[in-house]
């Protein structure tokens, strides 16, 4: 692929080295973001046996970790009442290792396998404002690899504009934020928590995941 695509080896292990280096911080940062909101975590798990669920014990944990500090305590009962016992640290272990390459995505996913310039959005970036663990800086860096990866891959350095920013200007500018560019749209849902599709705002994150999937 490397010869097809005309990128010198050079040129390639710079791109690898970055993007390794971006992966491995955006992990670390993730770990940092839910330790400094939770700094009891590591000597609570200790205390409860190493088990899953002392990640999310109390209501009080799930509110601040999953949801927006709006959200009403008798919708975090109900949602609190379908918590796996084992789910919630699953894919904190998932983290560890790598199980992606932007390149291969960006080829497969919005280049295709005839080659050229992507003719719309193939990816979606969906985040919530008042992510605690997933922070905006962290889902913007994240937009950025793959918009940098197409631009590798078709050895361009200049941007790919597949798209733009038509219809919905003013509820975009009251509930959410778009960003649109290299076949890549990131969404920002205003005053969102982690759980976007399970907060107050979650009709916003559907209304956006609906209009990507329609010019698919």
């Amino acid at each position: 692929m490397r010869q097809r695509l005309g990128l010198g080896s050079e040129y390639l292990l710079t791109f690898d080295v970055c993007t390794h280096l971006m992966i491995h911080v955006a992990r670390f940062r993730a770990f940092i973001n839910f330790i400094c909101t939770d700094p009891f975590f590591v000597p609570r798990f200790l205390l409860y046996g190493l088990h899953p669920r002392a990640m999310l014990p109390t209501i009080l944990h799930v509110h601040r970790l999953l949801f927006s500090p709006g959200y009403p305590n008798d919708k975090l009962e109900n949602f609190t009442r379908y918590l796996s016992e084992s789910e919630a640290i699953i894919w904190v272990l998932g983290l560890i290792l790598e199980f992606t390459d932007f390149r291969i995505v960006v080829q497969r996913g919005i280049i295709g396998l005839k080659g050229g310039a992507p003719d719309r959005e193939k990816i979606l970036i969906l985040a919530g404002e008042l992510d605690v663990m997933m922070d905006v800086r962290m889902m913007r860096c994240l937009a950025k690899r793959y918009r940098d990866a197409v631009r590798h891959v078709m050895n361009e350095n200049a941007e790919v504009d597949v798209s733009s920013n038509v219809g919905y200007e003013v509820r975009r500018e009251e509930v959410y934020t778009e960003d649109r560019r290299d076949g890549v749209r990131m969404v920002v849902v205003k005053g969102a928590g982690h759980h976007v599709q399970n907060d107050l705002q979650w009709e916003v994150g559907a209304q956006r995941v609906a209009d990507f999937l329609q010019q698919l």
